[in-house]
């Protein structure tokens, strides 16, 4: 048991460390803020005639931007505390001692995600930009069975799949591994586009996923608590996510049929309920142990699982919101401070170890997604860069 000092100092560093990231995710979105195309009219050229001269209130505009500056570094912030608290009390639950039973949780919150869904739809009638593609005649999307056999009934089985391992996971393995895992989804999502046709094979891209994998094969040889169920669980997790992401893009985006976040959850959870009852019903067949909960289980549980169903539907609601208010580069650099809070809160309340070659090569997976992120965000200047270092042969 750990004395009450020592929890205070463990909550003083993490606070310590929460503040220093957010204030760096500040300064990144004031930065993106300022030189975005939002704010371009502010800045003419000295040889054209600005049309807005005279007419532009700079201190209207200077509150305006700081008030959108404000407003995504609190989502941003609210979106990392969701994420983090979501992981902890997971990882708290799905315990022996406690509700060993993760595929049950699973079916929990997707009935309570899809109960608070409707209920801020209902809600909702009225304000249009919740759920555009429902909602707002501009970009409404036709929901037919093509889109629903064809494109959400799949994916729905995969995110069923990605949820359940993942929280199977918990049981097997530490938080703080098991994100260190999560970093290699981008190469998987990368070369399954390929596959589909989606993405193209650049050497500049290959390069900087070599390298996140080479940090994650570091990060599973330097792990001192290695579970061959806790490492294939979160595995499959991640082949899961990849290849529900890579099928958003060909079933969904590519085929014009892109939905907002809030609609995206309110089609896909009763889906999801249903896929995850079925593999309860199949377990229950083949008399699986710890597929259903009993009635004592579920009521010296209840305040960590109605906890948890609320965080997930909390983090759902404040990543859509964050994603429509953001740019993108905020929205990955946020992704990024998550990453390492949720490691960094691993080691803090739970206690786990992490090597020292760990720490450096998550480290080098985290310099290996900014990479990527720059990559895609900004693509012709990398492939200009290359052009310039390519050597030119004359005769």
């Amino acid at each position: 048991m750990h004395s009450r000092p020592a929890h205070l100092k463990r909550l003083f560093i993490l606070c310590s460390v929460v503040v220093l990231m957010m204030s760096m995710l500040g300064f990144f979105v004031v930065r993106s803020l300022v030189f975005s195309n939002k704010y371009c009219h502010m800045i003419a050229p000295q040889d054209t005639p600005d049309p807005m001269e005279g007419k532009l209130d700079t201190g209207n505009s200077l509150n305006g931007q700081l008030l959108v500056t404000g407003q995504t570094f609190l989502l941003g912030t609210i979106t990392i505390f969701c994420s983090m608290s979501l992981i902890m009390m997971l990882k708290h639950l799905v315990t022996e001692c406690r509700f060993p039973y993760p595929i049950p949780l699973t079916l929990l919150h997707m009935s309570t995600g899809f109960s608070f869904t409707v209920c801020l739809f209902l809600s909702s009638l009225r304000r249009r930009e919740l759920f555009p593609s429902l909602a707002d005649p501009l970009s409404r999307v036709s929901i037919d069975g093509d889109l629903i056999f064809r494109a959400l009934i799949p994916v729905a089985i995969l995110f069923s799949g990605q949820l359940v391992l993942s929280n199977s996971a918990y049981q097997h393995a530490n938080v703080a591994f098991l994100q260190m895992l999560k970093e290699s989804n981008v190469g998987f999502v990368y070369a399954l586009s390929v596959m589909a046709g989606t993405e193209t094979l650049s050497p500049a891209r290959v390069t900087v996923l070599s390298i996140i994998f080479f940090a994650t094969t570091l990060t599973v040889h330097g792990e001192a608590n290695l579970t061959l169920n806790g490492f294939l669980l979160q595995m499959g997790s991640c082949l899961c996510e990849s290849s529900k992401i890579t099928l958003q893009g060909v079933l969904l985006t590519n085929r014009g049929k892109k939905l907002d976040a809030l609609t995206f959850v309110l089609l896909l959870t009763p889906m999801c309920f249903v896929v995850i009852s079925c593999v309860c019903l199949v377990l229950l067949l083949c008399q699986w142990e710890h597929v259903l909960p009993h009635w004592d289980d579920l009521v010296r549980n209840w305040q960590f699982i109605l906890g948890s169903t609320v965080l997930a539907f909390a983090l759902n609601v404040s990543t859509a919101t964050f994603i429509k208010h953001s740019s993108s580069t905020s929205f990955v650099l946020a992704m990024l401070l998550k990453d390492m809070v949720v490691v960094l809160s691993g080691v803090i309340f739970f206690g786990e170890e992490v090597a020292t070659l760990q720490v450096l090569a998550f480290g080098l997976q985290l310099v290996g997604l900014l990479a990527w992120t720059m990559l895609k965000l900004f693509p012709e200047k990398f492939e200009n860069l290359s052009c310039m270092h390519r050597p030119v042969l004359s005769f």
